[in-house]
């Protein structure tokens, strides 16, 4: 063998070298991207589920989030004392939609647990005590463009009727009892 035709096998088989380690790390990405995607499932749910837990071990916040998604309340009928409480807890719940809408749109997140949030977030804006809750995010600017065309949809905002949540006919069906 020629050093000319050892210089061309070893040529070939740098080739498939490279070929295969392009083939491996196409691999790994692919796998680092389905982690990637299933830990943001993950981290939605937990946030989801944690919220429940916060809210289920202390009855006076787990009101104050009632309240804001009752359709019969508005802002007058809340307590004074429950205000800043309502505030911080719709403004951590509009961020976390936010997050996840972001997550969403860089693909981090499928979009079916998106399409759950963003009409979640819809509900959560159009009650009449949400919706004030809204508004003053978005006077201090709280809320994203993109996010915000996205919950506020294709409808003039606080038009759409969409019914009581299901959590507001638990408490209705308390009330009546």
């Amino acid at each position: 063998m020629t050093l000319a035709e050892f210089a061309s096998l070893a040529e070939i088989i740098g080739v498939v070298a490279v070929v295969i380690s392009l083939v491996f790390v196409a691999l790994q990405i692919r796998q680092n991207t389905k982690a990637v995607r299933a830990a943001s499932r993950h981290e939605n749910d937990m946030n989801w589920a944690r919220l429940s837990y916060d809210l289920a071990n202390d009855p006076k916040m787990a009101k104050v989030f009632a309240l804001i998604q009752d359709s019969t309340k508005t802002i007058d009928d809340v307590d004074e004392a429950d205000l800043v409480p309502m505030q911080l807890i719709f403004r951590s719940t509009m961020m976390t939609f936010q997050a996840h809408y972001f997550l969403s749109k860089e693909g981090s997140l499928p979009e079916e647990h998106w399409i759950w949030e963003r009409d979640y977030a819809r509900r959560f804006i159009r009650s009449p005590i949400g919706s004030a809750m809204y508004k003053m995010e978005l006077e201090q600017r709280a809320i994203r463009d993109g996010f915000r065309q996205e919950i506020e949809g294709e409808t003039d905002f606080g038009s759409l009727d969409l019914g009581k949540t299901g959590l507001e006919k638990v408490l209705s069906g308390r009330r009546e009892g």
